[in-house]
């Protein structure tokens, strides 16, 4: 039984904002984008956060072809900003509030027509003449995914990691961590999304040890690498 609660967390979000967003005339996958990124950045109290294109896939339930074109056209369009301080990193993303400066309308966005829908096939579902984009799609293995993301630990920042390696003391670099991870989307070896980040540092740090502590043979100061048939 779902019973949310804002001590839970919640997005803080100006009314003049949020009305520009359902006023502009959007396509569904760009708005469900735009959704996510405004929860991955007001929903934590951010004003702007590195999204790999995978973790967006995985938060929205689009395929990573619709994530790339819809993207585009919301950065294109103004409505996201997009900066990278390299051109193969995850972007860092945020929303434009200067909605006049969007395009699709001279000051103010275009109302777009709502359209009455019949939802069907489950108790938690809206009921009947709920109004929806008429492009919006409703489909309940999408939904299962949203709800699986939203339970899982999302990728920290680069402060963040900062913050917890140095606190436990661990002698690897943070910076690495975060920027090898980062690169694939905090998708881990077996195609799924790495749950516990916290959990993946402790295990670098021991596997830092190991490495610290395997001795080295060395002939006159130089290191000695063993044969393979040994």
């Amino acid at each position: 039984m779902a019973n949310p609660q804002i001590e839970n967390g919640y997005i803080r979000i100006s009314n003049e904002l949020y009305r520009a967003m359902y006023q502009t005339d959007m396509s569904a996958a760009e708005l469900r984008i735009l959704h996510f990124i405004v929860y991955q950045t007001y929903g934590y109290n951010k004003k702007a956060r590195r999204l790999s294109k995978s973790y967006i896939v995985n938060g929205t339930g689009l395929s990573i072809d619709a994530v790339k074109r819809n993207l585009k056209r919301l950065i294109d369009n103004n409505i996201i900003i997009a900066k990278s301080e390299q051109s193969n990193e995850a972007k860092i993303l945020s929303v434009n509030k200067n909605f006049d400066k969007w395009r699709g309308g001279k000051n103010a966005p275009a109302k777009m027509p709502l359209q009455k829908h019949t939802y069907r096939g489950g108790k938690n579902a809206p009921s009947e003449g709920a109004e929806m984009h008429p492009k919006t799609i409703q489909n309940k293995t999408i939904q299962n995914k949203t709800r699986q993301s939203s339970s899982r630990q999302q990728p920290p920042t680069l402060d963040e990691v900062l913050a917890y390696v140095s606190q436990r003391g661990y002698t690897f670099s943070a910076e690495k961590f975060f920027l090898s991870h980062e690169a694939t989307g905090w998708i881990a070896n077996n195609g799924k999304p790495i749950e516990n980040w916290k959990a993946l540092c402790d295990i670098w740090q021991m596997n830092e040890r190991q490495t610290e502590s395997k001795p080295v043979k060395t002939i006159f100061g130089k290191e000695v690498k063993e044969d393979k048939w040994q």
